[in-house]
């Protein structure tokens, strides 16, 4: 019988998650990483849990400040 290989980033993603919260540049840059990590040893891995969980992290937590700060740089520029 053969068990399937599976790798679990659920707890790295926690993690960068906490990360995050003391300072933005270092969890982006350690959920950058993880996740590449994690797109490189997808092939490996028969399942790779918690792939979702940095995909999620990169888009919420890592390009929302930016787009929010771009949005409210635009509205300030064009309301005043």
């Amino acid at each position: 019988m053969r068990y399937p290989r599976v790798r679990d980033y659920t707890t790295a993603a926690t993690l960068i998650l906490i990360l995050y919260f003391l300072g933005w540049l270092p969890g982006f840059l350690f959920n950058l990483l993880k996740l590449l990590i994690a797109a490189f040893e997808k092939d490996s891995y028969d399942h790779v849990q918690g792939f979702g969980c940095l995909v999620a992290l990169l888009l919420v937590c890592g390009f929302g400040p930016i787009v929010l700060f771009g949005l409210a740089y635009f509205a300030l520029l064009h309301l005043y």
